[in-house]
């Protein structure tokens, strides 16, 4: 079973996200360790993945509610990434709105990621999922362009983003009911988790 932290901005598509994960509604589940209590607010699992939702971050005017950044201030971690292994994390999944208009709001969404796990977390454990993969397919619906070759051809800020995760890049499609698109999701996504081990 494979353990994922999954971070990004409110309303980029994070349930949905863990929806397709699953490959079924969400489940809650009420036991989580004290260690993943302060970073995280819900667990939800299947027989393949479990799906911890982190924290909605990098909103315009939104804080981080007190407790948890008074615990990250106090707290110093000597090896940063190693409290997403030691918590039982195989990858951290950060989550992007199709539309790759790297916002203000998304790089101080990266920039707090890397504030709590440190500075080479997306290097050594990031993925970028991008939500609204129907939007994706609309725009690109006459081309035989794949995803990550577009990825490819970005420039910016998202660029070297993109590079720092070495191109571990996977488009979801939320709405769709096909089956097979659904399946061939999870396997990109499971295709690059096998690359951070």
């Amino acid at each position: 079973m494979c353990t994922l932290l999954l971070v990004g901005r409110s309303r980029n598509g994070r349930s949905s996200v863990i929806n397709s994960i699953l490959g079924q509604k969400m489940l809650f589940k009420t036991r989580v360790p004290s260690e993943v209590t302060r970073l995280t607010n819900e667990i939800h699992n299947n027989d393949e993945y479990v799906v911890v939702d982190g924290l909605g971050i990098g909103d315009k005017g939104a804080e981080m509610p007190g407790d948890i950044q008074e615990g990250l201030i106090t707290r110093k971690f000597d090896n940063r990434p190693t409290l997403l292994h030691r918590c039982g994390f195989d990858a951290l999944i950060f989550v992007l709105k199709y539309s790759f208009r790297f916002t203000k709001q998304e790089k101080d969404a990266v920039q707090m990621v890397k504030s709590i796990f440190g500075e080479n977390v997306f290097r050594d454990w990031g993925i970028l999922v991008f939500s609204y993969g129907d939007c994706y397919e609309y725009d690109y619906q006459e081309s035989n362009k794949t995803f990550k070759d577009v990825c490819m051809k970005k420039r910016g800020d998202i660029k070297a983003l993109f590079e720092e995760v070495s191109y571990r890049c996977v488009l979801f499609n939320n709405k769709t009911k096909d089956r097979d698109k659904l399946e061939q999701q999870r396997r990109e996504l499971s295709n690059n988790i096998q690359e951070l081990k």
